[in-house]
């Protein structure tokens, strides 16, 4: 019976550490949204970068952000330097946001051969102005991967954008316009 205890004991200890050690929290590594505050107008389209600072030996990643769908509108990921120099090429993906409503992106990447390096940009997120106000670019969650494939989950810091409304703009009476030019 103490044997069956201790082989029980040392099995649950062992899950314990596998779980503790496969996703390590790595603090020397942040991951951001760049600009942090982006003013865009209503109805424009526009990119902001997800920039890492110094990282080495990255062979994955996993980017997963939350938006507002009311005033955002996601368009797609665009490989950033990080993947786009590397000799050996990458493979990159979107995933869908499969649960309703729209409110979430995630992109996954993977660097073939010698694997990528930082600083530099990840990922640009293209996106589309809604309605005005300020909303937020929220991160949920980002992991990285090394040559081990183990994991690493870097510090993550979203963004603000910022959607300034159309302002109106009172057209000049001709008699105004007369004025100017007398």
């Amino acid at each position: 019976m103490r044997n069956v205890i201790r082989t029980a004991s040392a099995v649950f200890l062992a899950a314990i550490a596998f779980i503790l050690c496969s996703a390590r929290p790595s603090s020397a590594v942040t991951v951001s949204i760049d600009p942090p505050d982006t003013t865009v107008a209503n109805g424009s389209s526009f990119y902001v970068r997800v920039i890492v600072d110094a990282v080495t030996d990255l062979r994955g990643f996993q980017l997963v952000y939350s938006y507002d769908s009311g005033s955002l509108q996601f368009l797609d990921f665009q490989p950033g330097g990080v993947l786009t120099s590397s000799p050996d090429g990458f493979q990159a993906f979107t995933l869908p946001d499969v649960t309703p409503p729209a409110d979430s992106l995630a992109y996954d990447a993977v660097i073939f051969g010698a694997g990528g390096s930082g600083p530099g940009i990840l990922a640009f997120i293209h996106l589309k102005a809604g309605p005005s106000g300020d909303k937020p670019i929220g991160c949920v969650r980002v992991g990285f991967r090394d040559s081990h494939n183990q994991e690493t989950l870097p510090t993550c810091v979203g963004g603000l954008v910022e959607i300034a409304g159309v302002t109106p703009v009172r057209r000049p009476t001709w008699g105004a316009i007369k004025v100017i030019y007398r």
